[in-house]
């Protein structure tokens, strides 16, 4: 296979600050057809990266002739079901259902395809490779998650222009937010918007963390407590995507690690406030380590781990700034990797079900 044709489904935010651009430019790569709902975001997209078909049926760019799929849509599965009788690689942005019963259906399917890879960016950091070599034989027995994002008006210089839709009614901008929300009340039955909102919110801003650790040192093997707060009011049965950042949702939980240790987690939706991005990921054991994560979007980010550790000269603390390459585009290399050399995939879909488990345990512990 010399160059991988792809497409690409679903051109929202994501696609167009990140996949769709790097896919242009990467050599394994070449872009055949791309699709979105929004007729008018399609054929700008496409006349700017001279892409061969632009459609705004799904089905129309799967009878293209691909090797590769990129699924960055809010729903997922239909479209998956179709690319895997194709028999084309995936990538899939996450999560893969907003579901658990969906993501695990997903996995099932994905284990006899082609590679299957999910979208967890941070898995691909560099940084990750020197966590995990600096804590094997060295289990924490610590951890502490802290995500309270950042108001992205803060960084307006940094988001590229966004081709907008134009040709959406509000008729099927109403379709689509009520697709994501009777996916998650079905799973939460009587729940209500409290907690249909903070797992719609944790499963949307903490996966990357939590897949983050799964590479590192493996998931929590089981729910101890959370809590569910709002700062401003709490959401009504009106509540929709932006509810947790319009009531200031914040979220507590500590899990049982597999060595008998414990992870706490604290995320905010703040995502409306102008504040600076704040996230944290910290290991305590014999070896102590702390990586914060700058704004995922920014131009020049600047990853730093601060380890802390006992030798034979007593306690010594050293900063270590990994060398940075884009996330994004480390994914995308690893899956042309897994398609031309049966490498594995960064993170499966049966790691991504994982992560669905355990947000659902987690809203499901909380009063």
């Amino acid at each position: 296979m010399s160059t991988i044709r792809v497409g690409v489904i679903g051109l929202g935010r994501i696609a167009q600050m990140k996949h769709l651009p790097l896919l242009i430019e990467s050599r394994d790569f070449s872009v055949e057809a791309v699709c979105d709902l929004s007729r008018n975001v399609t054929e700008a997209l496409g006349r700017r990266y001279r892409v061969p078909v632009s459609t705004t049926d799904y089905r129309q760019l799967l009878d293209t002739q691909l090797d590769a799929v990129f699924i960055c849509t809010t729903m997922h599965e239909e479209i998956i079901n179709a690319a895997l009788e194709r028999d084309l690689a995936i990538f899939v942005e996450k999560p893969t259902s907003w579901s658990v019963d969906g993501a695990n259906r997903i996995a099932v399917r994905a284990r006899k395809a082609k590679p299957f890879a999910v979208g967890f960016m941070k898995a691909a950091l560099p940084a990750v490779a020197e966590l995990k070599e600096g804590l094997r034989g060295h289990p924490p027995q610590f951890v502490r998650v802290h995500n309270f994002g950042g108001g992205l008006n803060a960084y307006h210089a940094d988001l590229p222009s966004i081709v907008k839709p134009t040709d959406f009614t509000p008729r099927q901008k109403a379709e689509e937010e009520s697709a994501v929300v009777n996916e998650i009340q079905s799973m939460l039955p009587g729940a209500g918007p409290r907690k249909w909102a903070a797992y719609r919110f944790l499963l949307d801003l903490l996966g990357h963390d939590l897949a983050l650790v799964a590479a590192i040192i493996g998931l929590p093997t089981r729910v101890e407590s959370s809590t569910i707060s709002y700062g401003k009011g709490e959401p009504t049965s009106e509540w929709s995507a932006k509810s947790a950042s319009e009531h200031r949702a914040l979220v507590t939980s500590t899990m049982r690690l597999s060595n008998g240790g414990l992870l706490q987690l604290a995320a905010g939706a703040y995502f409306v406030d102008d504040r600076e991005w704040d996230e944290e990921v910290a290991f305590f054991g014999e070896r102590n380590a702390r990586v914060t994560f700058p704004f995922p979007f920014a131009r020049d980010p600047a990853i730093r781990i601060e380890w802390q550790y006992a030798t034979t000269r007593g306690f010594e603390r050293v900063v270590s700034h990994p060398r940075y390459a884009d996330p994004f585009r480390l994914q995308i290399e690893c899956f042309a990797r897994s398609i031309r050399e049966n490498q594995p995939v960064l993170v499966s879909a049966d790691d991504a079900a994982a992560v669905n488990s355990l947000v659902y345990s987690i809203i499901k512990a909380a009063p």
